[in-house]
């Protein structure tokens, strides 16, 4: 229902911003941003660039960051280059075998350093309890 509700709205001329609640325990920082614009594709009609610049220049303009959101000079270099063409195939940035380089900042990063393992806070427990938790108790009050 949302996705026929956003695509309406899209069609209306309304602009999207991409963005997430990441840093929680169903969205890890990182993986879920790729996903997302996977998203926007699959659901909302956004062609695969539409999706990548609402994410990146449309995001920073809404949000007034203009030191960020598109590659100029004077602009931070935060560049990720990945194998293939994500023009038709958004998922690409979701294999991370596709990484060729990753500037932050204007800086190299190391791709070839073993990504810490994610950190379960000890709120994923209690998300995890209490989803249980609620669904058993309104299962049983049916």
């Amino acid at each position: 229902m949302a996705a026929a509700i956003l695509t309406q709205a899209r069609k209306s001329g309304v602009r999207m911003m991409v963005g997430s609640e990441a840093g929680f325990s169903t969205t890890p920082y990182g993986e879920w941003h790729a996903r997302e614009l996977e998203l926007y594709v699959t659901y909302l009609g956004f062609a695969p660039i539409e999706a990548i610049n609402a994410a990146t220049g449309f995001n920073a303009e809404m949000l007034g960051l203009n030191e960020t959101g598109s590659i100029a000079p004077g602009k931070l270099a935060d560049i990720l280059v990945v194998a293939g063409d994500v023009s038709k195939n958004i998922r690409l940035l979701q294999d991370k075998s596709k990484f060729r380089s990753l500037l932050h900042g204007g800086h190299p990063v190391d791709l070839t350093t073993p990504v810490p393992e994610a950190r379960r806070w000890p709120s994923e427990r209690v998300n995890s309890w209490a989803t249980q938790r609620i669904t058993r108790d309104a299962v049983g009050a049916a």
